[in-house]
């Protein structure tokens, strides 16, 4: 029990010693399930769902971390991600030949377009492999509502099968199962 109120305090440290335009990301992770429980916010309005958001702010606010911060020494495999993120960029960009200015072409691009900006930011959070593993808890943390709602839907059984683009899926507070997967794989 003392074990894990010492490393919850040391992961408080670790996050008030990051600076603001890096913690935001740590508040995403943790905040996470909740925006993922508000999806079907969207139905009402897009400008109701927390997660249209958070896929709007993410982008601006880790090309903000990349442009005041220090980078990091460059790695081999930062050579390697520069031409892959090229390749990424270009094969993206030809979505706006077949579909020019549309919000469903802007979406696309900023969801496909997520490692090139995530990676230079991640780069300068992780320095080291404490940071790795508070990263990690940072998630752990994340799962405590996602598993408090899931035994919530096993107890109670509000989980439905719904028909989806012609299938049955059983679908809870996340959308689907593969939300629940996702948290537990990890």
């Amino acid at each position: 029990m003392s074990k894990g109120r010492i490393i919850f305090k040391e992961w408080k440290i670790w996050q008030a010693g990051i600076p603001w335009s890096l913690r935001w990301f740590i508040w995403v992770i943790l905040l996470r399930p909740i925006v993922d429980n508000l999806y079907f916010l969207k139905n009402i309005s897009p400008l109701l769902s927390p997660g249209y958001w958070v896929g709007l702010l993410t982008p601006l606010l880790c090309i903000y971390a990349i442009i005041t911060l220090k980078s990091p020494k460059t790695s081999k495999l930062d050579r390697f991600f520069r031409v892959w993120a090229l390749s990424i960029s270009i094969g993206t960009m030809l979505i706006f030949l077949f579909d020019p200015l549309t919000l469903l072409s802007f979406e696309f691009l900023i969801k496909l377009m997520l490692p090139i900006y995530l990676y230079p930011m991640l780069r300068r959070l992780i320095r080291s492999e404490q940071d790795l593993h508070q990263l990690v808890y940072t998630f752990l943390l994340s799962f405590i509502p996602v598993a408090c709602i899931l035994l919530f839907e096993i107890t109670v059984n509000p989980i439905r099968v719904e028909e989806s683009r012609g299938m049955s899926r059983i679908q809870g507070n996340f959308g689907d199962v593969v939300s629940y997967g996702l948290y537990m794989a990890f």
